[in-house]
């Protein structure tokens, strides 16, 4: 049986939860509008993340064909494409896709992004995310598989780092720059009514 990276975290979140959806769906709730409305705040974010990685390739999702999604993912790879949306990949019946898999020419690696419509860092993010490192590392499984000479850019080093020495890192100069930036009086706007996960004002956040 093969496990989406979905259904995993579904079954991280809860069993019972996973049982059903995958032996009685039936049984399953179905979307209301408000998750429709969030899954549409996804869909949008994620379109306006791919434009920072413009003239990609997109893997079309296929819930009766991972496999044949997998082969086309890898036939695009060996063709030297260099931008891949919806990258897909299997490894011991885990199925997982990489939001956007983009090749670094300099070093002949890869890097991952994952695109969420969150202003924060869930827990499930980081199950979320090994999920997809395991599928493309070969079998990675936690912070303590990862080779000391494994390339990693600044922030995942610092992640790796801080977990192994069990260390909080905080940099306290760039909060200390930052704050020095701050000039008084501030002005705040304040939307009760609507929430934008992509800001349609200049030095607006995400719903702010």
């Amino acid at each position: 049986m093969t496990l989406s990276k979905s259904q995993y975290i579904r079954g991280l979140q809860c069993l019972k939860s996973l049982w059903f959806y995958k032996k009685k769906p039936e049984f399953m709730s179905q979307n209301n509008s408000s998750q429709e409305t969030l899954f549409n705040i996804g869909y949008d974010v994620g379109d306006l993340a791919e434009e920072l990685f413009p003239n990609g390739v997109e893997i079309q999702f296929n819930p009766n064909d991972f496999d044949g999604m997998i082969k086309q993912t890898q036939k695009l790879i060996s063709e030297g494409c260099e931008v891949i949306y919806e990258a897909s990949f299997k490894e011991n019946a885990i199925f997982a896709m990489a939001d956007i898999l983009v090749k670094d020419i300099e070093t002949n690696s890869w890097d991952i992004y994952e695109v969420k419509a969150s202003t924060s860092v869930k827990d499930y993010y980081i199950e979320d995310a090994s999920v997809q490192f395991y599928c493309l590392s070969n079998g990675i499984k936690n912070y303590e598989d990862i080779p000391s000479d494994f390339r990693l850019n600044k922030t995942q080093q610092i992640q790796v780092d801080s977990f192994k020495s069990n260390k909080v890192h905080i940099d306290k100069k760039i909060i200390r720059d930052f704050i020095k930036e701050i000039k008084y009086p501030i002005n705040f706007f304040d939307f009760e009514t609507f929430q934008n996960a992509i800001p349609r004002f200049d030095k607006q956040r995400p719903y702010m």
